[in-house]
């Protein structure tokens, strides 16, 4: 297990856990590091968020906001916002949650 530590969230990351790996990868090389750009940090083991997350979490949602109303948005990226959104402020209620002891 290796730490990286990310603007949205920290990854303890074990390549056998590791969903931003494709299965076929997942558990077979020695020298697996986490592919970022698809990491699934609100689905895999690997991830934790905390307070000091919020901000980054809070500032994607912002752009989510902007991107959904921007003239250009077709209806089917709007449907991927709506769907990041509700991803990223269940995080947020999460994080809330612990951060005042009910978690």
């Amino acid at each position: 297990t290796s730490f990286y530590p990310r603007p949205v969230n920290d990854c303890f990351f074990n390549r056998d856990r590791a969903q931003c790996l494709p299965p076929v990868v997942r558990g077979k090389t020695d020298n697996a590091v986490p592919v970022t750009h698809t990491c699934k940090f609100d689905r895999c083991e690997n991830s934790c968020w905390r307070l000091k997350h919020l901000p980054a979490i809070q500032a994607r949602l912002e752009d989510l906001l902007k991107l959904a109303t921007k003239n250009n948005t077709g209806p089917g990226q709007r449907a991927i916002v709506r769907e990041e959104s509700a991803r990223l402020n269940r995080m947020v209620e999460e994080i809330k949650e612990a951060a005042s002891g009910g978690h």
